[in-house]
């Protein structure tokens, strides 16, 4: 069985978890940094 579906399927998990992350990161900074 090749794991061409489990590695879409991570990617697409890694995905969501890193503009998750960014927009944490992104709300963390303006909070810090008040413009």
């Amino acid at each position: 069985v090749r794991p061409i579906r489990l590695f879409s399927s991570s990617a697409a998990v890694w995905n969501r978890f890193g503009s998750f992350v960014g927009a944490l990161i992104r709300l963390a900074g303006s909070s810090r940094k008040p413009i």
